[in-house]
């Protein structure tokens, strides 16, 4: 039996693979399962640093962002990292333990749709500025 929750996040590392691929911007992947990030990809002015949480139903898997956030800051130390989530907004408890975590080890972290980190991949390469 499969966990639909674990398709859903493959889903959307796959559909931000073939993208990555599609448009030949350099990235590392990593496949599921694994304890390292899904991507790193490489832009003009540095890595970018982004996983794939694709949750469209209500559920306990945002609860776990901030922990997921802080566990690999201190494997790769990053200044920002992108969570990229499904169709759920995160709840304000959450963006609160992210904001105190971000504050007190000094990274930034954005959490945002499919399309919206892809439109700011696009104006990067675009307009060669990270505006991300």
């Amino acid at each position: 039996m499969t966990n639909p929750i674990n398709e859903s996040g493959q889903t959307m590392e796959t559909k931000l693979r073939d993208y990555l691929i599609q448009n030949k911007i350099p990235h590392k992947y990593q496949k599921s399962g694994q304890k390292e990030i899904d991507f790193i990809i490489e832009q003009p002015d540095g890595k970018v640093y982004a996983d794939c949480t694709n949750q469209n139903v209500g559920g306990s898997v945002e609860e776990k962002i901030p922990h997921k956030i802080r566990k690999y800051f201190r494997q790769y130390k990053f200044p920002k990292v992108f969570i990229i989530r499904g169709d759920i907004k995160i709840s304000a408890e959450v963006l609160i333990t992210c904001d105190e975590d971000a504050k007190k080890y000094e990274y930034e972290y954005v959490i945002c749709s499919f399309d919206e980190f892809v439109s700011r991949l696009d104006s990067t390469y675009n307009s060669n500025s990270l505006g991300i």
